[in-house]
């Protein structure tokens, strides 16, 4: 099938396009729809939900790998090592799901604070998929349902009060997200890649305002940028809807 080959079904037509419209539009109704079926769910049928959805990213993901190093032409380490920012989606998953209450704080805090913006941003700007392949294609299918996911289960469980954002979990926060940019970090040195854009800024924006800021300090700046970042943006966008609702609860 044409799906799975390195060229997809039809032209790429990259970013700010049809193709980009129609991906986000998907994108963005597939959360919707989760949102709405999963509307009255209790604690446990919360947990049940980020189980399941832990065993389908992870299949997901395997299947890429595979695909990456059976199909894809010249995949390097950066292509198929499941290892960037986005992709602790899945050890977070599964730490919520099958962890102790430490392990399960762990996930949780990145299911909230860094999945939600992280699979947001390539819901809105699929960097990922549409500039190389075609709407048409495997791994634009996979960027698709793996960053709906993130968004659809961090909004759940937020707006189900599964998991309550506090200034303090900043804490778990950067332990998770910390201990695999040093993870990242390490491979990197010993692979020459570039897992987490955390060695070297791709010559890609943003990033590369960060290699003029941090300078030789671009490993250490990118990785507080990745915490600290990601945990206050969510978490302001947390306190401003609760004082949006708050206030309209007093009017």
């Amino acid at each position: 099938m044409k799906f799975f080959q390195n060229d997809g079904i039809g032209p790429v037509r990259g970013l700010l396009s049809i193709d980009h419209l129609i991906f986000t539009c998907v994108a963005i109704s597939l959360i919707i729809l989760f949102l709405i079926l999963t509307r009255k769910f209790d604690s446990n049928q919360i947990k049940k939900t980020i189980r399941i959805l832990f065993w389908i990213v992870f299949i997901l993901e395997i299947l890429k790998i595979i695909w990456n190093l059976t199909i894809r032409e010249n995949a390097g380490f950066n292509q198929w090592v499941p290892l960037y920012f986005c992709s602790l989606l899945i050890p977070a998953l599964g730490l919520a799901g099958y962890g102790n209450k430490f392990l399960e704080k762990l996930g949780l805090s990145f299911m909230f604070y860094g999945g939600i913006v992280a699979g947001a941003m390539f819901v809105i700007w699929p960097t990922s998929a549409l500039p190389e392949q075609p709407l048409l294609h495997c791994l634009t299918f996979h960027t698709l349902i793996y960053h709906s996911a993130s968004v659809a289960i961090g909004l759940l469980i937020a707006i189900r009060r599964y998991f309550i954002p506090n200034i303090k979990d900043i804490i778990p926060y950067s332990i998770i997200v910390g201990v695999f940019c040093l993870i990242a970090f390490i491979f990197n040195l010993i692979t020459k890649s570039n897992l987490m854009f955390i060695s070297y800024d791709n010559d890609m924006f943003p990033l590369t305002l960060a290699t003029t800021i941090f300078g030789p300090l671009y490993p250490l700046g990118i990785a507080v940028v990745q915490i600290v970042g990601t945990f206050f943006v969510s978490f302001g966008i947390y306190k401003l809807i609760i004082l949006i609702h708050n206030f309209k609860e007093s009017k």
